[in-house]
């Protein structure tokens, strides 16, 4: 009897272990598609802030070649 709950002991470690090697595995492939996912967009959203500032920045200095100034004013 001893030896039968010695090989259920056994068979109960190495499944906790194996369980445990298979959710660490897991949650590094989460953690790596997850930070691929985050970087991708922050880099994406960088690029367009960029992109609309220096069109807001042409924008208005369009304006202002087109100003006419008033000397009268000044």
């Amino acid at each position: 009897m001893y030896t039968e709950l010695k090989d259920f002991g056994y068979l109960v470690m190495w499944g906790v272990v194996i369980m445990c090697v298979i959710t660490f595995t897991a949650y590094l492939i989460y953690e790596w598609i997850h930070d691929r996912g985050y970087q991708a967009g922050y880099w994406s959203g960088r690029s367009a802030g960029w992109k609309a500032s220096i069109e807001h920045n042409r924008k208005l200095e369009r304006m202002k070649s087109r100003a006419v100034f008033d000397y009268d004013k000044h």
